[in-house]
């Protein structure tokens, strides 16, 4: 069938994954996700799943505007050498003092965005890791 009788053509798009320095860059860039209004397909978490011996935590961005095709799949990540004790990232700014506040922590905090970490049992097939 062609794409004039109704059917979608499946275009295959490859995820590029991109290192952040340090979880606080991870968080930044969930946060922001959530505080344009998050989508069921780009929900505000972040995935942690075992590599290597590593534990590798990250999240699927789409770069709009950036290809044809609705944007460019990224997947952000950090990897480190344990895993990080709790359940949320939490998250809280102050713009009149400029800080930056990050805590991972078992339960969620009244004023700070919570940022869910969702263990894996093994590595996605859409991670080209």
């Amino acid at each position: 069938m062609s794409k004039q009788e109704g059917t979608r053509e499946e275009v295959r798009v490859e995820v590029v994954p991109v290192r952040v320095r340090e979880l606080r860059d991870l968080a930044r860039a969930v946060a922001a996700i959530a505080s344009f209004g998050s989508t069921p397909l780009q929900m505000p978490l972040i995935l942690h799943f075992e590599r290597d011996g590593q534990h590798v935590y990250g999240t699927v961005v789409t770069l709009h505007a950036f290809r044809s095709y609705h944007g460019l799949p990224v997947f952000l990540y950090l990897e480190t050498d344990s895993p990080l004790e709790g359940n949320y990232v939490l998250v809280r700014t102050d713009t009149d003092t400029r800080k930056e506040e990050l805590e991972i922590a078992y339960a969620i905090k009244r004023g700070w965005l919570a940022i869910p970490i969702i263990n894996l049992a093994e590595k996605p097939a859409f991670v080209p890791l």
